[in-house]
């Protein structure tokens, strides 16, 4: 871990500082922090629909399980995260807000404009849905929901992506 201090000088003027902590991790770290928090943590994501702004898709790929996705009270909506780069994919875990989605897909693309099915569900049950699939080569994952387990809106509170 280190500590990285900066001044901003201008003549006649006291010093504005700041300070900031950072650690350097090696290879190996860098491997095991992303088996444990996946491929998507706080990569970009979309959403058909959200709730409110609370709820925004961001949420979903946080790290904070007091925070989650949650579409408008319809079907069907999506979450999509983009992780910046094509990677082997093979697994999914979604872990659902008490509004879950019986019928839902998990959809992979290179584009984040043509997808490609590697699950589908007819008939889920929310807590967390843990998907292996054929690995393949993938830069998006996005989870197309279409028929809601609940009154409300589809919800999720993590959506990780593992290779």
């Amino acid at each position: 871990r280190y500590q990285l201090e900066a001044a901003r000088r201008r003549r006649g003027t006291a010093p504005v500082r700041s300070m900031r902590e950072f650690s350097v991790l090696t290879a190996e770290e860098i491997k095991a922090k992303r088996a444990r928090e996946g491929l998507a943590h706080l990569k970009p994501t979309t959403a058909s629909s959200a709730h409110s702004a609370a709820y925004a898709a961001a949420n979903a790929v946080d790290g904070n399980p007091a925070t989650y996705w949650s579409s408008t009270f319809a079907d069907p909506a999506w979450i999509a995260v983009d992780l910046g780069e094509a990677r082997q994919l093979s697994h999914v875990r979604i872990i659902w807000e008490t509004a879950y989605s019986k019928e839902f897909v998990v959809q992979v693309s290179n584009d984040g404009q043509t997808w490609t099915d590697v699950f589908t569900e007819a008939d889920g049950k929310g807590g967390v849905s843990e998907i292996k699939f054929t690995p393949m080569m993938a830069r998006h994952v996005r989870i197309h929901c279409t028929r809601r387990g609940t009154q409300w809106g589809h919800a999720i509170r993590e959506l990780q992506v593992f290779e």
